[in-house]
């Protein structure tokens, strides 16, 4: 990380300035105790970190303010970075993180703010304790480095110095010698099984010829085992042929029989209406008598229900007009009765 510029609004002591770093390799700032010069690399780390030498955020405001902001514009791995914190008075932080492309500044900002310090942080491989140890000695806390415990110091160390890098290098290391290590393994399996086979090799060749002249036998078997096959086959289509022929002969036989036993059962019952016919060709006179009985008989049949039907009509009248003779007498009798009243009065 490389450092551009600073810009202050309302940060402790300063309540506005701009620090412009860039083009410039090494620089001093002087000046009488108080003046000021830590609070600018106190601003680097909250405006990056988010942390700095108070323990309240509320005191980095400059007094008699409501709102401190600091700007910090810095470069890493050749790419431009800006990142914007600022802090109202009982309020929340705010931190806003950008990137410069051709186009302009785009933002880099997450959803929330430990997300996007997480992303920050990432991106610069870099921690607040491994900075204010390494790259700034606050002031009155030079040893603070040598104070703390060994596995700090290591871990701090290893930080500064990427040694985490290397061990994952090492670790890269140790899989690519276990995979060889496999590898040789397996080509060692493959060599031994090579010189296997070329001790092997006279009695592979005596093998080979021995299934050479099996494979000429079991050809030659082969060939009369066809010749057969061949034969059979054709032994079994005049087999099926003739299984077919003595079916077709079996169902035109089943098919005859059936046909004659019917013939002879029509024989039958023709030879029984004949037998029928002849006997009423016996009885012929007797039946043109009953015949012409039961022809009259018809006839009086129709004249007892022409009369039938014409009783029930006479009825039907007869009950139309007694029906009719009831009403006019009740109405006859209605007509009267005043005059019954009038004449019992008299």
């Amino acid at each position: 990380m490389i450092p551009v510029q600073l810009s202050l609004q309302n940060f402790l002591s300063y309540p506005s300035a701009i620090l412009d770093l860039s083009g410039i390799h090494t620089a001093c700032v002087c000046g009488a105790n108080g003046a000021g010069k830590s609070s600018l690399l106190e601003a680097l780390t909250w405006g990056i970190w988010g942390q700095s030498r108070s323990g309240d955020d509320e005191d980095l405001i400059y007094t008699g303010a409501t709102e401190v902001q600091v700007r910090v514009t810095y470069q890493s791995q050749g790419q431009l970075y800006r990142v914007l914190r600022t802090r109202a008075r009982g309020g929340p932080t705010r931190l806003e993180w950008q990137i410069q492309t051709e186009s302009g500044w785009r933002a880099l900002t997450q959803r929330g703010v430990r997300a996007t310090q997480a992303a920050l942080q990432s991106q610069l491989r870099l921690d607040y304790e491994t900075f204010i140890n390494s790259a700034y000695l606050r002031q009155g806390r030079a040893d603070e480095f040598t104070l703390k415990r060994p596995a700090e110091r290591k871990q701090l160390l290893s930080e500064i110095l990427k040694l985490g890098q290397y061990e994952r290098l090492a670790e890269r290391c140790r899989d690519r010698a276990r995979q060889a290590k496999v590898q040789l393994q397996l080509r060692q399996e493959q060599l031994d099984q090579v010189l296997r086979q070329q001790a092997q090799q006279d009695q592979i060749e005596q093998n080979w010829r021995d299934l050479l002249i099996r494979q000429t036998q079991l050809q030659k078997a082969y060939q009369q085992d066809q010749e057969r096959h061949q034969r059979l086959q054709q032994q079994r289509e005049q087999r099926l042929s003739l299984q077919q022929r003595h079916q077709d002969l079996t169902q035109q036989l089943d098919t005859l029989s059936a046909t004659l036993r019917q013939t002879e059962l029509q024989w039958r019952h023709q030879r029984q209406h004949q037998q029928d016919l002849e006997v009423l060709l016996a009885r012929q006179e007797q039946i043109q008598g009953g015949c012409h009985r039961y022809q009259a008989l018809l006839a009086q049949d129709r004249e007892l229900n022409q009369g039938f039907l014409q009783r029930q009509t006479l009825q039907l009248r007869h009950q139309t007009l007694h029906t009719h003779w009831a009403q006019q007498r009740q109405q006859g009798w209605q007509r009267l009765k005043p005059y019954q009243d009038q004449l019992t009065t008299l």
